[in-house]
């Protein structure tokens, strides 16, 4: 198989039991750079930087996640698709579509992102002044580095969403589109309002 297959469309060869132990793989790889980079992942499509990081509150907002995305994706082509999707194809294509978000935390490698964040956090108005906090190109390539991962995340999110249900056109994308937007809500929700840490 192609790498562009293989990139592009990895859940027409790879599904069920073995893209989820893969995504678990890439799950416990990204607590632990998220914990070296003192990041966090407090939302199904978010990552921000902070002073001091959590193993254990990184463990819990990549499982909500990965739960978010599993009951609202998962849910959604359940009820939608006229084949019902076995949860052993959905939960290991939905949580191996997580494994490019893995990548996101090394952008804070030299700790200028995190020390930013601790200084906009303690000053607001800083942020006004974040040219002189961070340098350009670190800004550029940051911000570049982070919407590629993102975009590619959302596409492997709707092609295992797409490999998993039998429906096409408007429905496919309304519906993906509802059920991601949902998950995202819910999981800033329960990580802000219910169980803060």
């Amino acid at each position: 198989m192609k790498l562009t297959n293989w990139l592009f469309h990895p859940f027409d060869r790879l599904a069920g039991f073995k893209a989820l132990v893969l995504g678990l793989v890439f799950l416990a790889l990204s607590v632990a750079l998220v914990t070296w980079f003192k990041a966090r992942y407090d939302g199904v499509l978010n990552l921000h930087f902070f002073e001091t990081v959590i193993w254990s509150a990184v463990a819990q907002d990549q499982i909500l996640n990965a739960l978010c995305l599993l009951v609202f994706l998962g849910g959604s082509n359940y009820l939608l698709s006229k084949c019902k999707p076995r949860l052993i194809d959905l939960s290991g294509t939905l949580i191996l579509a997580m494994a490019p978000m893995t990548l996101l935390p090394l952008q804070n490698a030299n700790g200028a992102l995190s020390d930013l964040s601790a200084t906009v956090a303690q000053e607001p108005t800083a942020a006004l002044n974040v040219l002189q906090l961070i340098s350009p190109a670190q800004l550029i390539f940051s911000t570049v580095f982070s919407l590629a991962l993102l975009a590619y995340h959302v596409y492997l999110l709707f092609k295992a969403y797409q490999i998993c249900g039998d429906f096409k056109g408007p429905k496919l994308g309304l519906s993906f589109a509802l059920a991601l937007l949902l998950a995202f809500t819910a999981s800033l929700f329960i990580q802000h309002q219910l169980l803060p840490l």
